[in-house]
């Protein structure tokens, strides 16, 4: 199916108030053109999937108050952190990874959202989460399996002093940000299973120890 979504006179296109379960979308991919507007108000797609597209979400689209719960949409949910995200929850065990960084690498500066408690909750997704470009504290997460990291660490940290490498899981974090110019983002720590569990808990330890905190 395709999502056939309600335009006033202003060209904005909307949806609202709608509940999708176990809807299959020949895609999710919303990117409006340069100055058009997509809000999504009060929705929830439960159990839905995507054949054969994924989920893309762009700038130029507001999420507010949307719930994303086990989408089946190949590997990934990617969404914009250039788009505004409002009380968005991602949830489940679908898809594998949740990816929100900017679309471009050369310009994007960080926006502080003030009108909402939340941007994003990931406390009840299980897959990998790479979020670059939104404040931590605007994140809910779950503290065990998700951290906040700062681009600054880069020179705040001795890391040689500490003995983390450039392959170390923080390491390859603040490089990520760096990519994008971004002072903060939120990332999944490799899960207890992983082979380097052990040592990026060391290294955390180190790294508190040494006076930063982790919010």
């Amino acid at each position: 199916m395709e999502i056939e979504f309600n335009s006033d006179s202003s060209g904005t296109q909307w949806l609202s108030g709608l509940v999708f379960d176990n809807s299959q979308f020949a895609h999710l991919e919303i990117l409006p053109p340069a100055g058009r507007i997509v809000r999504i108000e009060d929705c929830q797609f439960l159990s839905c999937s995507t054949s054969p597209g994924t989920c893309v979400i762009g700038r130029g689209v507001i999420l507010n108050n949307v719930v994303f719960s086990d989408l089946n949409c190949g590997d990934a949910i990617r969404l914009s952190s250039e788009a505004t995200l409002k009380r968005v929850v991602v949830k489940g065990s679908r898809p594998k990874a949740l990816i929100v960084q900017p679309e471009f690498e050369d310009h994007f500066k960080m926006t502080e959202s003030t009108d909402t408690e939340y941007q994003l909750d990931i406390t009840e997704f299980i897959g990998v989460v790479t979020i670059i470009g939104i404040r931590g504290k605007m994140v809910r997460k779950d503290s065990a399996r998700h951290v906040t990291v700062h681009a600054n660490w880069k020179d705040e940290v001795d890391w040689k002093g500490l003995g983390i490498g450039p392959f170390s899981y923080w390491k390859i974090f603040i490089k990520k940000l760096a990519v994008f110019n971004a002072e903060e983002g939120v990332f999944s720590l490799p899960d207890s299973s992983d082979k380097h569990y052990s040592e990026t808990m060391r290294e955390r330890e180190l790294i508190e120890k040494s006076g930063l905190h982790f919010d």
